[in-house]
C-alpha cells in the first residue's frame, strides 16, 4: 500500500490541527469547516479566508460552535476571550461574490463563476464547474442567501370580518328552515377599494337539497376610478351543503372554481344545523388550489366568548340504544357549543332565493351540484348536569333537523351523593 504524504497545519476557522493533502487555498481549511461553511472550491475558500482576516477567526469559530450545538454534536472548546457574534449577512455577501444567481436554461457552454444557480422548467438547480466536469444538482439550500420563504398565502386585502361569517352561516340555516328541509345556498363576498369595506352579495338563485344555480347581476369588476383601477374586487364565493351533507369539494366545485382567476377564495359549509358546522376553505392558484384555515380567511378573535346552546361544562354524549357504545366503552362527543346561536342575516338576502327541486343545471354562473349522499344522520343524545338537584337531564340532538337547539326528552337520572373524594 502506498502511503500518501501530507502537511500538518492549523485550520484558520476552528484552530484545530489537521493533515491536508491538497495544495493551494482550498487545502488550508479542514474538511469539517468546509462542510459547515459550504466551501466547495478555492474561490469560496479564499472568500472565507478574507472574511476571517477582516473579522478574526473567532467569528467563524462561534458560527461553527452554534451549528454543533444545534445538531447535538459533542465538542470541546477553550474560551480565549470574549468573542463577537458572527455577521451572517457579511458571510453571505462574501459568498455571493463567487456565485451567479441569474442563469436560465438552456445553459451556455461556459459559465462566468464556479457556482451558478440556474432556473429550468423543472425547478432550481445548482451548477458547479471544475477542471474535470460540470456538476448539476438540485439543492435543498441556496448558498449565500440568509432569509427563507415558506409556502402559503398573505392577503393583500384585510381578512373578512367575523360578522360576515356569522351572517353567512345564519343565512344557510334559514334557507333550510324556509324550505322545510336540507337546501344549498350561495353568497359572494366583494371588497370595495374606495370605501375599504366588504360587501356580501346574494345573487338570484334556485336552490334544492343537492344543488344551487345562480345568476349574478352584481358585475362590478368593470367599475373603475379616475386612475383606471377597478373599484370592486371579487374576493370570495361561499356555498352550503345543507343540513345533512358534510363539507367537501365536489367534482362540480373543482370544475367551476378552476374557471376563477388566481387568488380568489372559496368556502363550503356543510351540516349547517350542527352547533358547529363543518367547513373547508381554499384559494385558487395557478397549480390548482391551496387549502386555508378559517382564521386565514376571517378575522376571528379567538379569545372572545361564544354563546352556549347548553350552558354547563359537564356534558356527556351517548349514541342511540340501537348502536350503543363502542366495544371499548367509548362514545363520540357531540359538541353542544354554537358560536352562531341567535345570529341572523339581513332579510333581503332571502328575496333572491327560490326553491327548485328539478335538479336541472342552468347556464348561468357557477351551477353547483352535490354528487352522491345518503342524507341521513342518526340522532344523538347529550346529558346536562343540574347541580342543584344532582340530576342528569337528557336532550335529543337531531342531525337531520334544521333546529340547532337540543330538545329535552323528559328523561332524568338522579345521581348518588358524592363521597368525601367527590365521587358519585
Amino acid at each position: 500500500m502506498r502511503e500518501l504524504g501530507g502537511i500538518d497545519q492549523d485550520c484558520p476557522c476552528c484552530k484545530k490541527q489537521f493533515r491536508t493533502y491538497i495544495q493551494g487555498t482550498y487545502g488550508k481549511i479542514c474538511n469539517e469547516c468546509k462542510g459547515d461553511f459550504g466551501i466547495r472550491n478555492s474561490i469560496e475558500a479564499q472568500e472565507l479566508l478574507d472574511i476571517l482576516a477582516g473579522d478574526g477567526a473567532t467569528a467563524a469559530w462561534d458560527a461553527r460552535c452554534r451549528r454543533q450545538v444545534q445538531s447535538g454534536t459533542q465538542f470541546s472548546r477553550v474560551p480565549v476571550h470574549d468573542r463577537d457574534p458572527v455577521d451572517n449577512a457579511k458571510v453571505a455577501e462574501a459568498m455571493r461574490a463567487a456565485i451567479d444567481y441569474g442563469v436560465l436554461t438552456p445553459l451556455p457552454e461556459s459559465l462566468p463563476k464556479p457556482t451558478t444557480y440556474a432556473l429550468a422548467k423543472n425547478g432550481l438547480f445548482e451548477v458547479r464547474e471544475s477542471d474535470i466536469a460540470r456538476i448539476v444538482t438540485q439543492p435543498k439550500d441556496v448558498m449565500g442567501l440568509v432569509a427563507e420563504l415558506t409556502p402559503g398565502v398573505t392577503l393583500h386585502v384585510p381578512k373578512v370580518p367575523y360578522a360576515i361569517l356569522e351572517q353567512t352561516v345564519a343565512f344557510f340555516r334559514e334557507v333550510c328552515t324556509k324550505n322545510n328541509g336540507s337546501s344549498e345556498a350561495f353568497v359572494q363576498i366583494w371588497w370595495n377599494r374606495q370605501e375599504n369595506t366588504y360587501h356580501v352579495h346574494v345573487p338570484e338563485q334556485n336552490v334544492s337539497g343537492g344543488s344551487v344555480n345562480h345568476r349574478s347581476e352584481f358585475d362590478r369588476e368593470n367599475q373603475r376610478d379616475a386612475h383606471g383601477a377597478s373599484i370592486w374586487l371579487y374576493v370570495m364565493d361561499v356555498h352550503s351543503h345543507g343540513t345533512g351533507m358534510s363539507a367537501f369539494w365536489s367534482g362540480t366545485d373543482d370544475a367551476d372554481e378552476r374557471k376563477a382567476p388566481e387568488g380568489r377564495m372559496f368556502g363550503v359549509i356543510g351540516k349547517v344545523s350542527q352547533p358547529l358546522p363543518e367547513w373547508r376553505w381554499r384559494m385558487r392558484t395557478r397549480e390548482g388550489f391551496i387549502d386555508l384555515k378559517v382564521t386565514d380567511v376571517f378575522e376571528i378573535q379567538v379569545g372572545d366568548a361564544i354563546p352556549f346552546t347548553v350552558t354547563w361544562d359537564v356534558i356527556l354524549e351517548a349514541t342511540t340504544a340501537k348502536e350503543g357504545p363502542s366495544p371499548d366503552g367509548r362514545i363520540r362527543l357531540l359538541c353542544p357549543v354554537d358560536p352562531f346561536k341567535d345570529v341572523t342575516c339581513p332579510p333581503e338576502w332571502h328575496e333572491k332565493v327560490k326553491n327548485s327541486w328539478s335538479g336541472g343545471r342552468g347556464s348561468m354562473g357557477f351551477g353547483r351540484h352535490w354528487e352522491g349522499h345518503s342524507g341521513h344522520t342518526l340522532p344523538m343524545y347529550i346529558y346536562v348536569l343540574d347541580p342543584k338537584e344532582n340530576v342528569l337531564q337528557e336532550f335529543l340532538v337531531d342531525g337531520n333537523s334544521p333546529s340547532v337547539i337540543p330538545k329535552p326528552t323528559g328523561k332524568r337520572v338522579t345521581l348518588k351523593p358524592r363521597d368525601a373524594n367527590g365521587v358519585h
